[in-house]
């Protein structure tokens, strides 16, 4: 016969040892952080407009993942990640092709993010992709940033701030602000091209010189000319000016100046740009079982993604794991990274810095 008493006492035992549990899981490596328990089968990854090398890249992706596991994944264009993050951080989208910079903004909610998406997160670094300033005509006689003194220059962005910010900081690099030439407001990148290509502004910003959409252009106008970050020419890039160039990394966090050449609309020429990492984000809203075999398919399978666009050749599981991104990891890709024996002190000791870094806008999430 058994004793009541005891059978309460060991009730109260068990229950307080599960709540001491609970209480004393920190931000580790193993939290959900709120994500389900269920396993998705169709997966919707985000991306800038259709012919941007961001749907470019989000498109092979999702073919390899859709040839190489039992998921699905569907591309879906959007003016850019001001436009989706949202609907990352609640879950309604899965996946997003991503500047390092956008993520790190989202997350923290600044510049044009009007409230911190604190759910999304990082699984994979994919590659540092050229990115041009300002373009003009080739047949402009804008020949210099300093030319533009006066002119009609494309600004706004509002589907993707960092593009208004890489305009900005081209100007400022020549000490020219907004208020020295006339800004016309565009929604998107490719609306900037496609007004410059129409004659409604005299530059815009050029995206990358392999992009489909200033392809498009340089050939419709017959030549873009690639304007030089700070007017410093390629071959003196050395002597680039140092407060102009921590400006730009102080302002556009992790861009700096770069020399691009022999590519697209700079075939057979050079130009002095930026360049910062692209990546691949997710939401803690997916499973970590999920994340898990999409970065496992991508991983097994990268060669798939060299012949399709430029931005992919540096794609490979040796640049695919970063100890000390920008923002934290999905627990799915810590434990793929783990598996494959990357995961390291400093990657976890970085890895719990940015949570707790991130825990006042948690907290307020919650």
């Amino acid at each position: 016969m058994y004793d009541k008493r005891n059978y309460v006492l060991i009730v109260t035992m068990v229950f307080i040892a599960l709540v001491l549990v609970a209480c004393g899981q920190s931000s580790s490596t193993t939290e959900a952080e709120g994500s389900t328990s269920e396993m998705k089968d169709n997966l919707i990854i985000g991306t800038h407009p259709s012919g941007s090398s961001y749907h470019t890249t989000g498109s092979a992706v999702a073919n390899v993942v859709n040839e190489h596991s039992s998921l699905q994944v569907t591309v879906q264009p959007y003016e850019g990640p001001n436009a989706w993050m949202p609907l990352l951080n609640s879950g309604e989208i899965d996946m997003g092709v991503i500047s390092s910079l956008d993520l790190f903004w989202g997350i923290q909610g600044e510049y044009g993010h009007p409230e911190p998406h604190s759910n999304v997160r990082a699984f994979i670094v994919g590659n540092y992709p050229p990115t041009v300033g300002m373009v003009v005509k080739e047949d402009s006689d804008i020949m210099t940033t300093a030319d533009l003194k006066g002119k009609k220059v494309a600004t706004g962005y509002a589907g993707n701030h960092l593009n208004h910010l890489l305009s900005e900081y081209h100007l400022n690099s020549v000490g020219l602000t907004w208020d020295d030439v006339e800004p016309v407001p565009v929604t998107a990148a490719i609306d900037g091209l496609e007004a410059l290509r129409d004659g409604r502004v005299d530059a815009a910003l050029g995206l990358g010189p392999i992009s489909a959409v200033t392809m498009e252009v340089h050939s419709a106008v017959g030549g873009l000319r690639v304007l030089n970050l700070a007017d410093v020419e390629p071959e003196n890039i050395e002597d680039f000016p140092e407060d102009v160039a921590q400006k730009i990394g102080e302002g556009i966090p992790g861009a700096r100046p770069a020399v691009h050449e022999d590519m697209g609309i700079l075939e057979g020429k050079t130009a002095t740009g930026y360049e910062y990492p692209i990546m691949l984000a997710t939401t803690t809203k997916l499973n970590e079982e999920t994340v898990y075999k999409t970065l496992e398919a991508i991983w097994e399978n990268y060669e798939e993604l060299h012949s399709v666009h430029a931005w992919l050749e540096d794609w490979s599981p040796d640049t695919m794991f970063q100890e000390k991104p920008p923002v934290p990891y999905h627990p799915g890709a810590i434990q793929f990274f783990k598996d494959q024996g990357l995961w390291t002190e400093d990657a976890e000791k970085h890895h719990q810095e940015l949570l707790d870094a991130l825990r006042p806008v948690l907290d307020s999430n919650r």
